[in-house]
């Protein structure tokens, strides 16, 4: 899946069972055949962590299609307790630490999801 944020394009992995949503980053870098990974749910209150990540992630928050926030280069956690990133969004897209600051990726920017 792609995904179009404002004028930037990423290639996403999407996790489809609830145990890769709930491993998503932990223990992965990014590759050559994805630059983000796309998290979608039904319902709007999200929480994230970064235990067991092994790279900083900038967490983006996409409610109707807008991104509505970001957590910028979120650091990795391996004990307890691990902060919580929370946002409001029904996706959730999470890019190496960075990514958003060096590309223009702001709150406001129309996000768009395509094959």
């Amino acid at each position: 899946m792609y995904i179009q944020i404002g004028e930037v394009v990423l290639k996403a992995a999407v996790p489809k069972t609830a145990e890769g949503k709930r491993a998503g980053m932990m223990g992965r870098c990014f590759d050559s055949g994805f630059n983000a990974m796309l998290f979608q749910f039904e319902d709007i209150n999200r929480s994230f962590w970064m235990k067991n990540c092994i790279i900083p992630l900038d967490m983006i928050f996409v409610l109707d299609g807008i991104v509505s926030s970001i957590a910028y280069s979120c650091l990795p956690c391996t004990t307890d307790p691990c902060v919580s990133y929370k946002g409001l969004g029904q996706d959730v897209i999470e890019v190496e630490g960075g990514t958003c600051k060096a590309l223009g990726i702001a709150v406001g920017d129309a996000v768009k999801y395509f094959e």
